[in-house]
C-alpha cells in the first residue's frame, strides 16, 4: 500500500506503508509516475470524432527496458459525450502500437511489438480518467542462425479510479 500525491508544482510524491524497501519498487513508482504524468489530451476545446496523437511514455517506458530503440505511436478519438444528471462522460477511443528491434553482428536478432486498443472514459466535471481498458498482444520474438523463438501473449489492462477523501488519522 502507498499514498500518492501531486504537489503544487506537478510533481508526484509516493509514501511507502512500510512493508516493502523503497529501493524494491523503485522501478515500479518510476513507471507509475511516467503513467501519470502523461499529457494525452489537447489544450483545445475537442468535437465528437476528433483524433489526436499522443506519447504513451509508460507504455514507451516498458519496451524500451528490452529495446532502447522502439518506436511507440498513440492516437486517441473522441467518440462521444454522455449528459446525465450527475456527471458528464467523454469516451474516447485508444490505440497504442509499440514495435522495435534490435540486430547483432553474430547474426541474432530480437524483436517485439505491443498492440493495444480500448477506451478511456473521463469526467468532463473532474478531468479525471475514471477508467481505462485496453486489450491487445504482445509478441516477442529472437532468432540466431538456424533457430528461432517467437511468442505471442495476450494483455489485459484495467485501471479505474476515483476520487478519496483523506481520513483523519488515528
Amino acid at each position: 500500500m502507498f499514498a500518492m500525491s501531486k504537489s503544487p508544482a506537478g510533481k508526484w510524491q509516493f509514501e511507502l506503508d512500510g512493508s516493502v524497501p523503497f529501493t524494491r519498487v523503485q522501478n515500479e513508482i518510476e513507471e507509475l509516475t511516467f503513467y501519470l504524468q502523461r499529457e494525452w489530451f489537447p489544450k483545445k476545446e475537442l468535437n465528437v470524432g476528433d483524433s489526436w496523437e499522443f506519447d504513451p511514455i509508460w507504455v514507451k517506458k516498458l519496451v524500451e527496458k528490452d529495446l532502447t530503440k522502439a518506436k511507440t505511436i498513440g492516437t486517441m478519438s473522441l467518440r462521444q459525450i454522455r449528459r446525465g444528471e450527475k456527471r458528464q462522460l467523454a469516451i474516447v477511443d485508444v490505440s497504442i502500437r509499440s514495435t522495435g528491434a534490435d540486430f547483432q553482428a553474430d547474426g541474432s536478432e530480437s524483436s517485439a511489438s505491443i498492440e493495444l486498443s480500448g477506451q478511456i472514459t473521463v469526467n468532463l466535471d473532474t478531468m479525471l480518467d475514471e477508467s481505462l481498458e485496453l486489450k491487445g498482444t504482445l509478441t516477442s520474438a529472437s532468432s540466431k542462425p538456424g533457430e528461432s523463438i517467437k511468442t505471442k501473449l495476450p494483455i489485459r489492462l484495467t485501471a479505474t479510479k476515483s476520487f478519496l477523501k483523506d481520513s483523519p488519522q488515528p
